[in-house]
Parts: C-alpha cells; structure tokens; sequence
C-alpha cells in the first residue's frame, strides 16, 4: 500500500487562523506541547528543541515585541546578512543566540549572521515559534472582538437604539472598538521567512497546501508554474479533495520565495518542493 502524502497547511499555521478546516490537511507544529488539536498537527521530525524547552523559551521571547511587526523578521534577517551589518541589531540573531545558550550550545547574545555560524535549523524553529505566538495572539484579538461587539449590539437592541445612534454613543463612550486585525499572512513579507523555516524543517516528500489568495498571487506573479490537477491524480495527493479548482507546481523552494537564483545561505532551498494549490477564495 502506498505511503500517504502529508499535506501541511501554508502558510497558517493554526486552525483558527482561517475559516474550515480542509480534512487530510496537517498544520504544521513548530514543536510545542500537545494540544486538543494535536490530531491536526504534524511535527518535523528532530527538531532542536524538545516540546517543554520550546515553550519555555517561547514564553521569555514574546517580549521581542518588534519581531511581531508584519515583515520584521524578514526585514532583519536582511539586515543581519548586510555587509558590515552589526549582529547586536538583529533581533533574530540575538534569539537564536538565546536559543543556543538554554540548550548549552553558546553564549547569550546574538549569534553571527550566516548558516555556517549557527543551525539553521534551530533558527527555522525559532522563527515559527514566533509565528505561531503572532498567530495566536491575533485570534484572540479577533475573538475579544466578536465579543465586544456582540455586547456592544445587545445594549444598542435592549436601549432601542438606531445602528447609527449606537456607533455615536460607543465612540463617545469609549467603546468603539480599533479597526479590524490584520490577516496574518496579507504581504510577502508576512509568509516568507515561515515558508523558508518549513522548507528548513519538512521531510523532501511533504506538500505544502495553499489557498490564499495574497500567497497564490504571488507564485503566480513570480512565474510558478501551476499546472491543473484534477481526477485520480487529484485523489492521490489528497483523497475527497473539496470541490475547487486544483493546481500543483513542482519547483525548488527558492522559486516559491521569489528568488531567482539560488541563496547562499539557504541552500535547502535548492531542493524540489511540491505544492498543491487550491484556486484562490475556495477555501474560505
């Protein structure tokens, strides 16, 4: 009998990030301890952190606020990797050397930019612990928000007021709730560096699945090649796949970042990867 493929949901990684779950779809776990949704979740074998080490650090490293900003981690792995760039001004060196100094492995501090000074791997994990803890923290603005607002519409009805008068009297009052929060993964600069941290970490046959629209425009753009896919082929990657347009692209993971030439310092990211694409808006 033939192995099942695994499917590992890009670029989110919890379920309540999105809307329905798309059954045979793994999220990727970036090494915490088991959840209620552990039957969802797939683990990257050998990762550098064990499960209780990774929430320990996890839960010191969220007072890197700024690493939470959307592209900042991007932003400052580019910056380590500068010319002359210094290291103690790169927030994801400065965690990777944290990460390294509570497994015995260095120092505190930052460690020096490039895969030759430090594991790649370690810094893979580093980088979706922190996204799973953005990820997280914007569900739960949303569901604080669902709430609010729920009340904040109850006592409009129960006052008898207008839609109107209650958006005046919650303004006034303190009650109006901030714009929406962001989506997790709107810009380039949002999904790129957890798409090269799965990449670092996924077994060569995994398949990443994807359905949102920023990240499929994108590839589209970047001249990834989605050929349609439908029937039993379809039915070999994922069996009772929804209703949908299907495409699949086979190309080295650098392509799916949007580099047209091979990385220094990512060299994992030569390899051939698979992904299978469901047509934008499908899956929401």
């Amino acid at each position: 009998m033939a192995e099942r493929t695994v499917l590992i949901h890009f670029p989110e990684l919890l379920p309540a990030s999105r809307g329905a779950a798309v059954p045979g779809v793994l999220h990727l776990d970036p090494g915490l301890p088991a959840g209620p949704e552990a039957g969802e979740r797939f683990t990257p074998p050998d990762l550098p952190l064990d499960a209780a080490t990774a929430a320990r650090w996890l839960a010191q490293a969220t007072g890197y606020a700024g690493l939470f900003a959307p592209g900042a981690l991007r932003a400052a792995d580019a910056a380590a990797k500068a010319p002359g760039a210094d290291p103690y001004g790169d927030p994801v060196s400065a965690i990777v050397g944290e990460l390294e100094a509570l497994e015995g492995r260095g120092t505190p501090g930052p460690a020096p930019a490039g895969e030759a000074s430090g594991d790649s791997r370690l810094r893979a994990q580093a980088v979706l612990l922190l996204a799973w803890e953005r990820e997280r923290g914007l569900a739960e603005v949303r569901e604080l928000g669902a709430a609010h607002g729920g009340a904040v519409e109850r006592l409009g009805a129960t006052l008898g007021l207008e839609p109107e008068d209650m958006d005046e009297l919650a303004a006034a009052g303190g009650l109006a709730l901030d714009p929406a929060p962001e989506e997790p993964y709107a810009e380039p600069g949002q999904w790129q560096p957890v798409l090269a941290a799965m990449l670092r970490l996924l077994p060569a046959g995994a398949v990443l699945y994807a359905d949102a629209a920023p990240v499929i425009g994108f590839w589209r753009e970047a001249g990834v090649a989605l050929e349609p896919v439908a029937g039993a082929r379809l039915e070999a990657l994922l069996p009772g796949a929804p209703d949908g347009t299907w495409f699949l692209a086979r190309c080295p993971g650098r392509v799916l970042m949007g580099a047209a030439r091979p990385l220094a310092e990512a060299p994992w990211l030569d390899q051939e990867r698979a992904v299978l694409v469901r047509e934008a808006g499908a899956g929401e």
